[in-house]
């Protein structure tokens, strides 16, 4: 497809599609080449087909939650959630609902997503949507100090784009979080066959014959997050804990802290 004129905000209209039901197949493609499909559906899913690490991960969501990279705003409703049953008639959720959720996403239409769910759904709690690049938000005061728990779900990790990155996104959501605040991340290893730690990937949407912008994606290694976060001056108490796909991990979950001043770090 060279030639063709970048849609702005592709995934978004293919959200908003699928959301009416009326989407269609998406691609991933990365500047190699190389196709591959993107499930609509997956930015829509129950958190009952969450997979199982996510499950484990968001159980440590309190508080005032930040949602970045929101998507479709799967995380939303179970993090506003309270007192549900599933269809056995046991609790579907297995932690109290938090006291609100900002949710930013650098795609309009993923935010525009996240207000018509909102309109089905009956959360507990505020609910702030948010359209930003996290990159504008870190150099500001709006979300300093303003949250106990910061999720990026969907190997967010990604972000990023790069290492020097990673570091600018961990300093960020430091400063979002309240002391002993908690950062929950996922992320996704570089392919077999890369050569380090972690890998920048660029890649682009494709929909419908149209084409997205360009944009830098990064995979990298749970212990090479981890290490990056204990540098960045925060301690890890859960993970890091995936889903394997074959005989390697496919995504990984790893919950941060932020220590209160004068708290002595433990490794783990």
């Amino acid at each position: 497809m060279s030639g063709v004129r970048p849609t702005p905000d592709l995934l978004g209209r293919a959200l908003l599609d699928h959301l009416a039901g009326s989407g269609g197949y998406a691609h991933l493609r990365r500047a190699d080449g190389r196709l591959a499909p993107l499930d609509l559906g997956s930015f829509f899913v129950p958190y009952a087909e969450f997979a199982e690490y996510e499950q484990e991960l968001m159980a440590h969501a309190r508080g005032e939650v930040l949602d970045l990279g929101c998507g479709a705003g799967r995380a939303v409703e179970p993090l506003l959630a309270v007192g549900r049953r599933g269809g056995d008639g046991r609790p579907e959720l297995n932690w109290p609902a938090c006291d609100g959720v900002t949710a930013v996403d650098i795609s309009p239409g993923a935010c525009e997503c996240v207000r018509r769910r909102l309109a089905l759904w009956a959360p507990v709690g505020p609910v702030e949507v948010v359209c930003a690049d996290w990159r504008r938000l870190a150099g500001g005061q709006r979300l300093a100090g303003r949250f106990d728990t910061v999720l990026c779900l969907g190997a967010g990790a990604g972000l990023a784009s790069d290492p020097p990155g990673l570091g600018r996104l961990l300093d960020a959501i430091w400063t979002w979080l309240r002391p002993g605040g908690l950062a929950l991340l996922t992320g996704a290893p570089p392919p077999d066959g890369a050569r380090g730690p972690s890998l920048t990937s660029r890649l682009r949407v494709e929909y419908r014959g149209m084409v997205g912008r360009w944009f830098d994606w990064l995979y990298l290694d749970p212990g090479y997050l981890a290490k990056l976060a204990r540098r960045a001056g925060f301690a890890v108490v859960w993970g890091p804990s995936g889903e394997a796909v074959g005989d390697r991990c496919a995504e990984y979950g790893l919950a941060l802290r932020r220590p209160v001043a004068g708290e002595r770090l433990r490794r783990i």
